[in-house]
């Protein structure tokens, strides 16, 4: 955030803060993880609300010019996020940092907010789940448009018409620059998680461990502890057999042979890179591809 935004959420902001702010992002390969103190995280949420904030005044640009143009109640408004970070929560007996690591509910759990004068109620909070890939049918159907043709989603429409109503949401996060391969599955306040393990693509070495288990949010908002035992429980065998449904049909990470030094660097610092054994050698492979949360 600019520098007066930083100091409206966090009026002592100093050169460390800002220096926070400009490096608060994972180590990749081999580099060790930096270590950060409760301090350092309450700081770092705090510029973290600034940068939202700022984001929130963008937003009301947009509208007031809507409102200067005389058509803010002829256009449906839609404000979505793609996903959010972790500060540190705790998760099972670890905590967790950054995004692109896990699909826990702090990065999952994105506002969707629609304004649509006449077809969608004002004020209403909608209780059910959705997918990011349900906004774009909504919005068509907002707009009286026909519907894609063979695309996922549909209009959220229904979850404010009908509270009691849910959408199953998949989830699936690949990350090529670390060792992560995650499934989920959501209906209403279960949720499941399917990690499939990872290999070295090169060596074969088995760096993490197939697992799987689920959570009522109902309960355990905080997804502290997992559902002790899934036999026979009908969720967890629907969400299983979808999840590896959608296996099935996933293509692949894409590999790439040996990329530019000074372009695979600039991947590797942002997290969208890792390459395996010695990249300057001949025949070195690069994976390039992620599918988001």
């Amino acid at each position: 955030p600019s520098k007066p935004m930083a100091k409206r959420f966090l009026p002592d902001h100093g050169p460390a803060d800002a220096k926070l702010g400009e490096n608060f992002t994972p180590a990749h390969g081999d580099d060790p993880p930096t270590q950060y103190t409760a301090d350092q995280l309450l700081r770092a949420q705090a510029l973290y609300d600034a940068e939202i904030r700022t984001v929130d005044d963008a937003i009301a640009e947009i509208y007031s010019k809507l409102e200067e143009l005389g058509i803010q109640d002829d256009v449906v408004f839609a404000v979505v996020s793609d996903h959010g970070d972790h500060f540190g929560e705790e998760h099972e007996g670890k905590n967790h940092m950054f995004h692109h690591r896990t699909l826990y509910e702090e990065v999952v759990h994105v506002p969707v907010i629609i304004r649509a004068p006449g077809l969608a109620p004002q004020g209403q909070r909608v209780a059910g789940t959705m997918s990011l890939y349900d906004v774009g049918p909504t919005l068509l159907d907002l707009a009286g448009l026909d519907p894609w043709p063979g695309r996922g989603g549909q209009s959220a429409r229904t979850l404010w018409e009908q509270p009691e109503s849910n959408f199953v949401v998949n989830l699936d996060l690949v990350h090529p620059g670390e060792p992560t391969d995650i499934q989920g599955w959501r209906e209403g306040a279960f949720k499941a998680l399917w990690e499939h393990g990872w290999r070295n693509p090169r060596t074969g070495q088995r760096l993490k461990n197939e697992s799987t288990r689920a959570f009522d949010l109902a309960k355990d908002p905080t997804e502290i502890q997992p559902i002790s035992d899934l036999a026979g429980n009908a969720l967890a065998e629907r969400a299983m057999a979808a999840m590896r449904r959608l296996v099935e049909s996933m293509p692949q990470a894409a590999k790439m042979e040996k990329l530019p030094d000074e372009l695979e660097q600039g991947l590797k610092n942002t997290g969208y890179v890792e390459s395996f054994g010695d990249t300057k050698g001949a025949g070195s492979e690069s994976t390039t591809n992620e599918n988001g949360d």
